[in-house]
C-alpha cells in the first residue's frame, strides 16, 4: 500500500470520495494473497482463477490505497467489483510478447513477476529491483512500462525524467538513460504522458510540467526512444501545455492532445493555454509547432472544451468534451471546477479530416481518460465525479463506448488478462 497526500490525475486536487477505507486484512505475502483472492473452486474442487486483474487507486481524504481486484468478465455491465478480496499491490501490467504478469510491490522500486499456469497453479517467477539506479518508489502508470521484446523493456521515471532499461525475461536491470533536458525544475513538477506511442522501432512519449499550484505549464518535452540503440532524442515545444495523450495516424504521424487540466482556461485564460492538438510528423523526432500547425480543440468542437485522446480504430480517436448544458459553469468558479464535474462526454475525432462530433447516447463522467488493450480489444474508463467508482467500457469500431463492469476506486493502475 502507498499512502500520502495525493492528487487526482486530471484535477490535480484531492477529492475525498464518499466511501470508507478498505479493511486492512492483507498480511500474507503477495503470492499467497493473490492465490486466495483470485482463486475459487469448480465443482470438482480444482482451483480456477479469475481471468483479469484490475489495478485501482482508492482515494481517501489524505491518502490513496493501491489495490488489485479480480474479475472474470470485463463486459458484464451488471457486475460491480468490490474490494473485499482485493490485494495490496500497485500497477499491474503484462505484454503479449512474453508470458507472465508484473506487479509493482512495496517497499521500494520493485517489480514482482507471476505466471498463472494452465493447471490452475500460481507460480512466483522472480523479481527485479531498481533501487540500484537510485529509485525509491515506482510511481508508474501501465503506459510507463513498455515491453518491446523478450529481452528489452523500459520504465519511465517521472521523479527523474529519465528512462530505465531492463530485461523482462532475465529480470536484469541494464542501465539508466539520463535526460538532462527533462525532469522537475524550479518548483515545477513533471510527469510522463499517459500514453506511449510505438512507431516502428521507436517509442514516443511526452514529459509535461505543472506549477506549484498544479496548473499547466506551457512547455512540453517530446521523448523519442530508438529501441534498437537506446538513443533518445528530446524536443521541446511551448506551443501547447499538458500534451499527455498521443495516438498514431495511418500516415505515420503522431497526434498529441492536451489533458483535461487545460480546461481551467475556461475559468481564467491566464491559468492555462487553451486545449490543442499538436502533430509529430512521420519519421520526425520533433513537434510541428509552427503557429499554423497548432490545432485548436475549441475550433474543432465549436467552443466545447475537449481533452485527452484514445485510439479507437484506424484514423479514429475518442476524446472527452465538457458539456455546459449538463453542468453550467458559474462565474468566479474555482479554477479546477471544470475538471471535477460529471459533465464530460465522449466525442469522436476523424484523424484524417480532423472533424469532431459528440457521440450519441451521452454518458457523463469526470475528465480523466484511461485506456487499456486487453487481448487485442480496447477499453476506456469512465470515472465517477466523486472518484469512488470506475466503469470499464469497450470501444467498438463506431459509435459510443459500451458499458462493462464497474469497480470501486479509479481504474488507473492496469487491466490485464491472467489466462
Amino acid at each position: 500500500m502507498t499512502t500520502g497526500k495525493m492528487m487526482t490525475q486530471e484535477t490535480g486536487k484531492a477529492v475525498p470520495p464518499k466511501m470508507v477505507s478498505p479493511k486492512r486484512r492483507f498480511v500474507l505475502p503477495l503470492v499467497l494473497a493473490i492465490a486466495a483472492s483470485a482463486c475459487s473452486s469448480n465443482e470438482d474442487g480444482d482451483p480456477t482463477f479469475a481471468a483479469h486483474a484490475l489495478g485501482v487507486n482508492v482515494f481517501l481524504p489524505d491518502s490513496v490505497s493501491q489495490l488489485v481486484a479480480f474479475a472474470e468478465d470485463l463486459d458484464d455491465d451488471e457486475r460491480i467489483v468490490t474490494l473485499d478480496e482485493a490485494i495490496e499491490a500497485g500497477v499491474v501490467f503484462s505484454s503479449p510478447i512474453l508470458p507472465g504478469v508484473f506487479f509493482t510491490v512495496e517497499p521500494g522500486a520493485v517489480l514482482q513477476r507471476y505466471r498463472f499456469l494452465d493447471d490452475g497453479r500460481l507460480q512466483t517467477d522472480g523479481r527485479v529491483s531498481f533501487a540500484g539506479l537510485g529509485e525509491t518508489d515506482l510511481f508508474l502508470r501501465p503506459a510507463h512500462a513498455p515491453i518491446v521484446s523478450a529481452s528489452k523493456a523500459y520504465l519511465l521515471s517521472a521523479a527523474f525524467g529519465d528512462v530505465l532499461v531492463w530485461n523482462p525475461t532475465t529480470l536484469e536491470v541494464v542501465r539508466r538513460i539520463e535526460l538532462p533536458e527533462v525532469g522537475p525544475t524550479g518548483g515545477e513538477s513533471g510527469q510522463f504522458s499517459l500514453s506511449v506511442v510505438e512507431r516502428g522501432t521507436e517509442l514516443l512519449a511526452t514529459y509535461f510540467y505543472r506549477t506549484a499550484d498544479n496548473l499547466p505549464v506551457q512547455r512540453v518535452n517530446l521523448i523519442v526512444i530508438d529501441t534498437m540503440t537506446d538513443t533518445v532524442t528530446v524536443d521541446t515545444t511551448t506551443a501547447c501545455a499538458e500534451l499527455s495523450y498521443g495516438v498514431a495516424r495511418s500516415n505515420g504521424d503522431t497526434v498529441w492532445a492536451s489533458g483535461g487540466l487545460t480546461a481551467v482556461h475556461r475559468i481564467d485564460p491566464s491559468l492555462s493555454p487553451p486545449p490543442c492538438l499538436l502533430i509529430v510528423p512521420a519519421g520526425a523526432a520533433r513537434f510541428a509547432d509552427a503557429d499554423e500547425e497548432v490545432i485548436s480543440l475549441l475550433d474543432l468542437t465549436g467552443g466545447v472544451y475537449g481533452a485527452n485522446l484514445v485510439a479507437a480504430g484506424p484514423d479514429r480517436a475518442l476524446f472527452r468534451g465538457y458539456d455546459e448544458d449538463e453542468v453550467p459553469i458559474p462565474e468566479g468558479a474555482d479554477p479546477l471546477f471544470v475538471t471535477q464535474q460529471a459533465a464530460w462526454r465522449w466525442w469522436e475525432l476523424d484523424l484524417v479530416s480532423f472533424e469532431a462530433n459528440p457521440l450519441p447516447n451521452p454518458d457523463f463522467g469526470s475528465a480523466p481518460t484511461l485506456a487499456y488493450a486487453v487481448r487485442g480489444e480496447t477499453y476506456v474508463v469512465r470515472v465517477a465525479a466523486d472518484l469512488a467508482t470506475s466503469t470499464l467500457q469497450a470501444v467498438p469500431p463506431s459509435g459510443p463506448p459500451i458499458d462493462g463492469l464497474t469497480v470501486t476506486g479509479i481504474l488507473q493502475n492496469g487491466v490485464v488478462a491472467l489466462r
